[in-house]
């Protein structure tokens, strides 16, 4: 009696432990951290995306963000026609629908491909480069969208 106590106490030791390091497994990679960060981001908007940033990254986007809002630039980018499609990307962050085409990962680094679609009207890519801060999955860089199609 006292012996398959003891086996049946291991065996579901065994699964509840094998359980849990599925789940932290699954909550400690980029993948997860990115369908976080695009939660938060079609919640909260802007806003969402700040917490998932590294420093370096979060001041990228600050300048990247003042440029755009800067008018002298706009009116420059708007002859070249792109600072459009940003504000547009900047603005409507909530409305556009988000997805992870591709990730390359080593044990600290990660390079991912974001797809996005703004309702069929602009269609694209966006690199991110991602790094392990403080045990948790954050954008370090990203680089100027790709648009596959503009349709306006």
């Amino acid at each position: 009696m006292k012996r398959t106590l003891l086996i049946t106490i291991s065996f579901i030791v065994l699964i509840a432990s094998t359980i849990v390091s599925i789940g932290v497994y699954i909550t400690n990679t980029p993948e997860y951290a990115l369908k976080e960060m695009i939660d938060d981001v079609e919640a909260s908007g802007m806003d969402g995306l700040y917490p998932h940033l590294t420093g370096e990254a979060r001041a990228t986007l600050d300048t990247v963000s003042s440029v755009v809002d800067n008018n002298i630039f706009n009116t420059i980018s708007r002859f070249i026609g792109q600072s459009e499609y940003v504000g547009i990307l900047k603005s409507e962050i909530q409305e556009i629908q988000w997805s992870v085409s591709d990730v390359l990962k080593s044990k600290e680094n990660a390079s991912v491909i974001l797809s996005f679609n703004y309702d069929d009207k602009l269609v694209g890519t966006i690199e991110l480069s991602m790094i392990r801060e403080d045990g948790e999955w954050k954008i370090d860089g990203l680089e100027f969208p790709e648009f596959d199609k503009i349709n306006w």
